[in-house]
């Protein structure tokens, strides 16, 4: 019974989230324009170092564009859609129903799931067909799960930040502050082998860089599924969620 309510919700959130004109842009539309203006930007770059591999620079950032993808989809967009539901007394009275309140929470994290898997699939697509940057041999498994842990990830890590924020309005400046810093000393933007080793040591406590190397792990020579990485994930899983449990509030704040 339970698993046929999941999927009502389901099918109900992800028609809700592709009618969100800010959702599909920032998911998907925002990712795949980063991905022409760095393909430009990177085109006469040459080889540089990532995850201890020499590979082409225009393929060594397409993991770090992707895992942007799977933070926006599956945290920010998460967040701020909770938190403006919240304000405006939606969660309030879906929680009055008869609907366990875990079904309206797996159908969202699942939507953004489903959201992840199409924004990197559009990205493959359009890496491959334009500019011929193509994963090795044998990627597909070690992407999907990473894809798959990074966004149940994000997405508890997003429930548990919507806990702590009180209006829509706050959430914005907080995910900001949050996550600019991490997209630059995570590897979303270019690799992180040239940053200074306390960086490096900074950005391997939070979750966004071991999403980017899984990627480069699914997408470069010799494709392995990144277990260091997807542990770190299901840590900060399981600890974002314990949060969420404990803040996450279904009625606006006072």
């Amino acid at each position: 019974m339970t698993a046929t309510l999941v999927l009502h919700q389901l099918r109900f959130d992800i028609r809700a989230a592709l009618r969100n004109r800010r959702t599909v842009f920032f998911s998907i539309a925002l990712p795949v324009l980063l991905l022409v203006v760095l393909t430009g930007l990177y085109g006469d770059a040459g080889t540089v170092e990532a995850i201890g591999q020499t590979v082409d620079a225009q393929q060594a950032f397409v993991p770090g564009i992707m895992a942007l993808a799977i933070l926006t989809s599956s945290f920010i967009a998460l967040l701020m859609t909770v938190a403006g539901q919240r304000q405006a007394g939606v969660l309030k009275r879906r929680r009055a129903t008869p609907v366990p309140p875990l079904v309206l929470i797996m159908g969202r994290a699942l939507t953004s799931m489903a959201i992840s898997i199409a924004a990197v699939a559009v990205m493959l697509v359009i890496a491959g067909a334009a500019y011929d940057i193509k994963p090795s041999a044998g990627w597909e498994l070690p992407m999907l799960i990473s894809v798959v842990v990074a966004s149940l990830c994000f997405a508890s890590c997003g429930y548990a930040v919507a806990g702590l924020v009180t209006t829509p309005e706050s959430a914005g400046p907080i995910v900001q502050v949050i996550l600019l810093p991490l997209q630059l000393i995570s590897g979303v933007y270019f690799p992180t082998d040239g940053l200074p080793d306390w960086l490096n040591t900074v950005a391997a406590l939070f979750p966004l860089v071991h999403v980017t190397e899984a990627f480069q792990h699914a997408m470069f020579p010799n494709p392995s599924i990144p277990w260091g990485d997807l542990g770190v994930m299901a840590i900060w899983f399981v600890g974002a969620a314990a949060v969420a449990v404990k803040t996450f509030r279904w009625l606006p704040a006072r």
